[in-house]
């Protein structure tokens, strides 16, 4: 995500060093200079210009740290939207989430028992526009979820930018994972690390209260591991 906290932090350490530098010095001449005529008559001249210099150096550097992180932060978001336009709004990610909702509709839980019956299972059609096999259904589910771990490891690794991300969609993705939180939990009791990256962002974006389009509640916890939390984390940036 943006650093822009620690683009601050590293300006305020920088102005901070140079505030102390000149009271240091005004400090040092104040206790040191007693013909103050003659110092800006001799001495000054030859010391100001170095200290303006000196000054003008942090200044630059400062507006090179800014020119570096605005330049990731455009790179970021950039990447964000490839990642969006080649993924989510692809004919593939379109068709997988056509055959998910064959045998496993929204806004309607998903067990793991039923995901594997149907991953597994016989190979009965359903209609539609194309006729879609349970196990196609299965596959394609888990490929929607795979995609959604994949955003949410850019977003922990800063790799994407997630305000961005947070406004496209962050709707679809607690609503698909409120539908599949049984099926994750069931996953994550045998293969403890699965959807380990999609479970800290749900966590950090699901809201409390939430219901879906027809008025249920939504967002829900996914079910954890023995030993496991379902805790609210502090707001970003906290």
């Amino acid at each position: 995500m943006p650093n822009h906290r620690g683009l601050l932090s590293t300006i305020t350490s920088a102005f901070l060093v140079v505030l102390a530098i000149i009271t240091m010095v005004v400090s040092t001449l104040w206790r040191e200079v007693d013909d103050w005529a003659t110092f800006f008559g001799t001495i000054a001249p030859g010391v100001l210009p170095a200290v303006a210099a000196s000054f003008g150096v942090i200044v630059a550097v400062c507006t090179l740290i800014y020119n570096a992180n605005a330049a990731e932060d455009q790179q970021r978001r950039q990447h964000t939207i490839n990642t969006l336009l080649q993924s989510r709004l692809s004919a593939e990610f379109r068709l997988h989430k056509e055959r998910r909702e064959a045998f496993f509709p929204e806004y309607q839980d998903v067990f793991y028992k039923d995901w594997i019956a149907r991953r597994y299972g016989a190979s009965q059609t359903r209609n539609g526009a194309n006729s879609v096999r349970p196990h196609e259904s299965a596959r394609s589910l888990i490929e929607l979820l795979n995609f959604y771990e994949f955003i949410a490891l850019g977003v922990r690794k800063g790799d994407l930018d997630e305000p961005m991300l947070q406004r496209s969609v962050r709707g679809i993705m607690c609503n698909l994972v409120d539908d599949c939180r049984h099926l994750i939990g069931g996953i994550r009791v045998r293969s403890p690390l699965a959807y380990d990256n999609l479970c800290w962002l749900y966590l950090r974006w699901r809201q409390r209260d939430a219901v879906d389009v027809h008025g249920n509640p939504n967002e829900r916890p996914i079910p954890t591991r023995p030993g496991d939390k379902d805790e609210w984390p502090e707001p970003p940036g906290t």
